[in-house]
């Protein structure tokens, strides 16, 4: 893979003469109407990825921006999937008339990220990973399990409550004294662990609650560990960018 985060930029020049000539032939005019597939994930297995999945789509993606396409009838891929592709493509700063080079401010040393869902909750601290280039980032987060999750993950809400409030009381010693707080979670309503993280700070540890500064949702299930960290790093380099532009 050419590159590791939806911040990075590649010259044209670092990808095959297949791939280069792919990447023209989505923006041609007039629109291509024999553009194959295998050229399509070839180009995105150098600047991203290409992932079938089990129901016959592939996810492409790159960085933390992801697409899913139907697999075509035929090799060719429609007019309206080459559009889609374009768009997408606009979006991560592939366009042929996009800047090659986009600088991001870098997290700090004491930002954090938590990535939670109901099974427990994964912690990092951004910069330093990021700066040091660290590929196993998985070994290099810190892990909570959630105790009640592989005993009974069926139980109403107020049965698991005593163990939630140890888990979320843990996660809370291991982020306090952080700078920037990043929150990744996985769904919405009741499944999304991160609300009920969100209440019981509001309730019990309003120090580490002031310090997240930022709550989104991600397909966690579909996303590396390095994606999540560009994810939060992108999040990170907004807010540093929001705040320059009121000051």
């Amino acid at each position: 893979m050419l590159q590791d985060s939806a911040t990075d930029r590649i010259h044209p020049d670092a990808l095959s003469t297949r791939d280069n000539r792919t990447l023209t032939r989505i923006y041609q005019h007039p629109l291509s109407h024999n553009l194959e597939l295998r050229d399509v994930t070839a180009l995105f297995d150098a600047i991203g990825q290409a992932e079938p999945l089990h129901n016959g789509e592939i996810r492409l993606s790159v960085g933390y921006e992801a697409l899913t396409l139907v697999r075509p009838h035929s090799k060719d891929l429609t007019a309206d999937e080459v559009i889609l592709l374009r768009h997408f493509l606009d979006r991560t700063g592939w366009s042929p008339n996009a800047p090659q080079t986009v600088e991001e401010a870098a997290p700090d040393a004491n930002d954090m990220v938590i990535v939670i869902d109901h099974a427990g909750a994964r912690i990092h601290h951004l910069g330093t990973e990021r700066e040091a280039g660290h590929t196993d980032t998985v070994g290099n987060a810190r892990h909570l399990l959630h105790e009640t999750y592989n005993k009974d993950p069926d139980k109403d809400r107020k049965e698991t409550w005593p163990a939630d409030q140890r888990f979320f009381a843990d996660v809370a010693d291991l982020v306090q004294g952080a700078g920037r707080i990043v929150v990744i979670s996985h769904g919405t309503g009741q499944s999304n662990e991160a609300d009920h993280l969100m209440s019981w700070l509001d309730s019990h540890r309003k120090d580490v609650r002031a310090l997240i500064s930022r709550q989104i949702v991600a397909d966690l299930p579909h996303m590396s560990e390095p994606e999540l960290l560009a994810l939060a790093a992108h999040v990170i380099a907004e807010l540093v960018s929001d705040s320059s532009a009121t000051v």
